[in-house]
């Protein structure tokens, strides 16, 4: 009987050990991250491409891989990359690039992160790095001019002695330089062409000849998301392009709108459609990861300028029965904080000179707005026709106007002139290059 009783004590031990070892197995199906590069401690350079090289094993499926570059606090520097190839898969190697683009980023010690999800947990892996930045010098400028049938490209030097570097037949759409890889992207309208080349080498990088007329797919405009040039058609769609000119993706509108303007706000990005049979404007959202639409949300106004605020969150400026309208945008939310108007006059361009600072262009002054206070106040009194843009050139602390008969330079903060520059052509926009 003892014996019996013995056996009993004995197989239900062995019953619990093994119910153990089932949960203890059932807690560690952890993903394995192994990095092969960067190799540890790896030296990189701003403007240079970290080749991210890693093993996965996992015992249940793998859901999906996140790849970023984070401080030593963990948080994001750059935007997320999302890697689906393995999604389904127990295993398998991951191979990635992640460009170092941040022209405001500092020399120190960071981190490339690997997140990888499977059907019980998560893994976060880190390799450390140690990136250099480079000292950025303002190599000149680029002004394009109108003339009656096509738009001419000039570099101004330093000492504002040009040279033509380009044309291109017929309306003038956008253009948009990419840093670090010197791109220059010129698009036309109706009758224009698109043409990238490589802006100190002078080689065409990707043409796409001049498109037919309304109601066929002609160019509306062209703009920079991340490292991508994003081309915008009539018909209903934009094109993201990588600095090499090969297509990466296509992002198709809503029915019955086209793609006014692209904005890159940070971790996403966003567009604002345009309806094709009356003034209707819409802003759609995108997951850069994927280029999905998000969401939308319809607009009052036109908006002149969209920035990167936190988290996902972005400022947005447009315009609304006369007035400026500044608004945060809340991602998650799908919906804007109350907006401020300013009934001084519509704003006709924006830049950013931090997460809460912003230049704002009128017709009449350069706006200083400070989102940490609401504050706008007029720092510049502008005495020209028909400003076109603005820009801020933070080595100098200068702010740039521009108009159809030239370019103005203030100094920042105070707003006082520092030069004045007509030209004898009728000036469609200006583009600071930098060595990076």
């Amino acid at each position: 009987m003892k014996v019996n009783r013995l056996k009993q004590v004995l197989i239900l031990i062995l019953l619990i050990g093994v119910s153990f070892s089932s949960c203890k197995k059932e807690e560690e199906d952890i993903p394995v991250v192994d990095f092969i590069k960067p190799s540890e401690n790896q030296f990189i350079t701003v403007g240079d491409t970290i080749d991210i090289v890693f093993d996965v094993t996992s015992i249940s499926a793998i859901k999906s891989i996140e790849i970023n570059l984070v401080d030593l606090n963990l948080k994001p520097i750059l935007k997320m990359i999302s890697y689906k190839k393995l999604n389904g898969s127990t295993s398998g190697r991951v191979s990635s690039a992640m460009i170092i683009d941040d022209m405001f980023l500092q020399s120190g010690n960071y981190k490339v992160m690997a997140r990888v999800y499977n059907e019980k947990d998560q893994k976060d892996k880190f390799q450390n790095i140690s990136i250099s930045a480079l000292d950025q010098e303002l190599m000149g400028l680029t002004i394009l001019t109108k003339q009656p049938n096509y738009v001419k490209v000039w570099n101004y030097d330093l000492n504002f002695q040009k040279t033509l570097i380009n044309t291109m037949i017929g309306d003038y759409g956008g253009s948009v330089y990419l840093p670090f890889h010197n791109r220059m992207a010129v698009s036309g309208k109706v009758s224009g062409s698109f043409t990238v080349w490589d802006y100190f080498i002078g080689d065409t990088i990707l043409n796409i000849d001049a498109l037919s007329n309304p109601p066929f797919p002609y160019f509306t405009g062209v703009a920079i998301v991340d490292n991508a040039i994003a081309l915008q058609y009539y018909s209903e769609k934009f094109e993201l392009y990588s600095y090499m000119g090969r297509l990466s993706t296509t992002v198709h509108a809503t029915t019955g709108y086209y793609p006014e303007k692209v904005f890159d706000v940070g971790v996403n990005y966003i567009s604002i459609e345009h309806d094709k049979s009356s003034p209707q404007l819409r802003l759609v959202t995108h997951l850069k990861s994927t280029g999905y639409n998000y969401s939308y949300y319809m607009l009052q106004g036109p908006v002149v300028g969209a920035f990167p605020f936190e988290n996902n969150d972005f400022m947005m400026f447009s315009n609304y029965n006369g007035s400026g309208q500044i608004e945060k945008f809340i991602w998650d939310n799908n919906a804007t904080t109350r907006p401020i108007s300013y009934s001084g006059d519509e704003f006709v361009d924006a830049v950013q000179l931090n997460s809460s600072e912003y230049l704002l262009l009128t017709e009449k002054n350069v706006l200083w707005y400070r989102y940490s206070n609401s504050s706008i106040s007029s720092i510049i009194s502008l005495n020209v026709a028909n400003p076109l843009h603005i820009r801020y050139e933070f080595l100098s602390k200068t702010i740039w106007i521009v108009d159809k008969q030239g370019f103005m330079v203030y100094s920042y903060p105070s707003g006082s002139l520092v030069s004045d520059h007509r030209i004898n052509e009728e000036v469609l926009n200006l583009h600071l290059i930098y060595n990076r």
